[in-house]
């Protein structure tokens, strides 16, 4: 017997649209930390049904977007304690990333790594932190992605998603746009040798400076 294809309901896609809206807000502080979310306002604001914005809110709950607070939720606030423990996480699968570029793929899917290093030098002459941040972010998650191992790039999606938040509350100064292109580049060189030692200890190097850039703004 064939099998039926089940095409999504209208509810579930606006379902996706609620979540994905909210999570961009929340990721790049067009809602603060701490901002209060009911249901009904919710409900209101994208013309849904209460089911399809329940489970999104739900949803961005489980993924440690926002946390309960009475009958609804209120946008999580990251404290020193949990940003501490983010990174070292991140830190351990990105350790895990470059390895596993190193072993599973060729040097010929490298060039998307050095093409973003080449954009640097415009966020080093123009300042624009918040575009840098956000460049930034691609340039470790095409390193998840180029690891060729997918619940590992699924695990970093969700933290590089919340590492968003942090860094987009406390910006790093300009001047830091070149101490991470060098950081940035001695991965970069350090996969293309393919040197695992060296690749696993530039990036752990890396995010551990950007824990202690924390360390003193938190």
């Amino acid at each position: 017997m064939r099998g039926r294809i089940v095409s999504e309901s209208p509810e579930a896609k606006r379902g996706e649209v609620v979540y994905e809206s909210l999570k961009e807000r929340i990721v790049t502080l067009e809602l603060d930390p701490g901002t209060p979310l009911q249901e009904a306002e919710i409900t209101r604001l994208y013309d849904a049904s209460r089911t399809p914005v329940r489970e999104a809110l739900a949803r961005l709950s489980h993924e440690g977007f926002l946390t309960r607070w009475g009958r609804g939720y209120r946008i999580r606030s990251f404290s020193p304690l949990e940003v501490k423990e983010l990174y070292e996480v991140r830190e351990a699968l990105e350790k895990m990333a470059v390895r596993l570029v190193i072993e599973n793929t060729t040097k010929s899917k490298f060039g998307i790594i050095e093409e973003q290093l080449a954009l640097y030098e415009t966020f080093i002459k123009s300042g624009d932190i918040k575009k840098f941040n956000a460049h930034a972010n691609k340039f470790h998650m095409t390193i998840a992605e180029l690891s060729d191992n997918r619940t590992l790039y699924e695990s970093l999606r969700l933290i590089h998603e919340k590492v968003r938040i942090i860094s987009a509350r406390y910006l790093f100064k300009a001047e830091s746009i070149q101490s991470a292109y060098d950081e940035h580049a001695r991965i970069y060189h350090a996969i293309l040798r393919g040197d695992v030692v060296v690749a696993e200890a530039a990036m752990r190097e890396h995010i551990q400076g950007v824990i202690e850039y924390f360390r003193t703004q938190l």
